[in-house]
């Protein structure tokens, strides 16, 4: 499948501020002082001509995918494969983030394979995972039976979720990158639990919780991402009310789509592990250009080993 391009630029900041009148005699010393910033700009491009490129990969509805989801003779899917791409990716890319939409355990109840994802997914290094509906298939008790060395190693983000004995989450995570400053959150639909009803969460509006770390958000990063657990419809709802926002990763509709909203660019990756997102993000003279491509997890990549023998091993107890 070939990349989609979407090319769009990001608008002023909200803390950007107008023009001033400068006396005349200032003008030739902030022309000098200018022209030497443009020159040392320059400069440092020549020295690192990919700085300003970021590489976003972004997964979703992985649904408790271990090693292969048996969906077709091609396509395997699964997260000993998952991590290979990421790790592969790790070895060329130096600006990469990593991150999860949410809904990777499984959609119905399985304790000890839900258990294995969470043993496996600190491996992948995830910059952020969201929560999705699926993370309470097994309720909130789940969670408080995991080691809390574990759970933490899981970057878990979310802006508007909480329950009594919840892990560490928090609600936007800052990731600094030669070149810029990355934000990410992450939010779930009311909407999504619409199978999985847990009784003991708290669910902030989404708009709310927006609200709350708007400013935070713009005033310390170069770039703003939100995971987002739901569906299209309320996305774009999301881009009306919040137009800063640049990069929404979705998941929960397990649809593989690109789209842009003005400034903004909506993707999701599909089900199943059977594709990964790759988001080139490329900083311009006048705003941000974007690339993206789905990757097949393909039966033929070769597995991570160190997580393949983890696999092995847990399917050989049943």
């Amino acid at each position: 499948m070939p990349p989609d391009l979407i090319i769009f630029r990001i608008k002023r900041s909200n803390h950007d501020v107008g023009p001033s009148l400068i006396p005349l005699g200032k003008v030739l010393p902030l022309l000098i002082f200018f022209l030497s910033l443009m020159f040392l700009t320059v400069t440092a491009q020549n020295i690192s001509p990919t700085s300003s490129e970021i590489h976003l990969i972004y997964t979703g509805n992985i649904s408790g995918a271990l090693d292969d989801c048996g969906c077709d003779e091609v396509l395997a899917g699964g997260l000993t494969r998952i991590s290979t791409i990421i790790n592969e990716f790790r070895q060329r890319e130096q600006n990469l983030l990593v991150v999860d939409g949410g809904d990777f355990l499984n959609s119905y109840s399985t304790p000890r394979a839900n258990r294995m994802v969470i043993r496996l997914l600190p491996h992948l290094g995830y910059d952020a995972l969201n929560i999705g509906d699926q993370e309470f298939v097994e309720t909130t008790d789940f969670w408080e039976r995991i080691d809390k060395p574990i759970v933490n190693a899981l970057s878990l983000v979310s802006a508007n979720i909480s329950w009594v004995g919840s892990p560490s989450l928090h609600p936007y995570v800052i990731k600094k990158l030669p070149g810029a400053r990355i934000a990410i959150t992450g939010l779930v639909e009311r909407a999504a639990f619409e199978f999985i009803q847990p009784r003991d969460i708290q669910l902030t509006p989404v708009n709310k919780a927006m609200k709350r770390i708007e400013r935070v958000l713009t005033s310390s990063s170069d770039l703003q991402i939100v995971l987002f657990h739901g569906n299209w419809s309320g996305a774009r709802q999301l881009v009306e009310h919040f137009p800063w926002i640049d990069v929404i990763v979705l998941s929960h509709s397990q649809k593989q789509r690109v789209e842009s909203i003005k400034n903004t660019i909506l993707v999701e990756c599909g089900s199943e592990g059977e594709y990964i997102g790759h988001l080139q993000m490329k900083k311009e003279v006048d705003g941000w250009s974007y690339t993206n491509e789905f990757i097949p997890v393909e039966k033929r990549i070769h597995a991570d080993g160190e997580l393949k023998k983890i696999v092995d091993k847990f399917y050989q107890g049943y």
